[in-house]
């Protein structure tokens, strides 16, 4: 090999190397969801703080929807809620603990008319719930974080968007509002072909 070829080699060598020293996490992001060992993970938040109880029946729908359109054979799945549900299903590919926690769901969130006649106390709630959501938000994405082995997407279900899509975990987030699902069920089965397509 020339002197001149071997020149225009190591140029080349030495710009893939910068181009990956400076695009690093977007590199292993894509590497985790290209190349995963052993199928898919599906999280899901279900924020029963702040999802109204009148719409307790609506989000076990969703749920429904969930199990039947989105967990295939070989995905594992985990659940967590926010509040008095008390759900909370660890890493797992057993698809009648996915029925239970569909029971076990029941929205405890303030209505519109208690947050604006509320008084402090209310106001105080309200920022606890908050804080506990963003927190078991958190809490789930770090779990996810720390596995590498498959395709992973995490499914918040709650009226208020649940945080920024986190790339350097290298897990999808979507965030599902069960107030939309009545009039928008279209929508959500579209949600469920996307998350699908982007986690295949």
């Amino acid at each position: 090999m020339t002197q001149s070829r071997l020149g225009q080699r190591r140029l080349l060598t030495m710009a893939l190397a910068l181009a990956l020293a400076t695009t690093g996490i977007q590199a292993v992001a894509a590497r985790g969801s290209q190349t995963p060992a052993q199928g898919r993970l599906i999280a899901v938040l279900i924020d029963d703080l702040h999802i109204e109880f009148k719409l307790t029946p609506t989000v076990r729908t969703m749920m429904r929807v969930m199990s039947k359109g989105l967990i295939r054979e070989g995905d594992q799945f985990a659940i967590r809620s926010t509040g008095y549900s008390q759900i909370h299903v660890t890493r797992t590919s057993d698809r009648p603990r996915f029925a239970q926690a569909i029971l076990k769901l029941q929205g405890a969130g303030l209505s519109d008319r208690d947050v604006a006649g509320g008084d402090s106390a209310v106001a105080n709630s309200v920022k606890g719930r908050v804080a506990t959501r963003s927190a078991a938000f958190l809490e789930l994405l770090t779990d996810l974080g720390s596995i590498t082995d498959r395709r992973k997407v995490l499914v918040c279900i709650s009226p208020d968007p649940c945080a920024p899509q986190p790339t350097s975990a290298s897990v999808v987030v979507y965030t599902v509002d069960p107030r939309r699902f009545a009039t928008a069920r279209a929508e959500f089965d579209g949600l469920i072909s996307k998350i699908n397509a982007d986690i295949r």
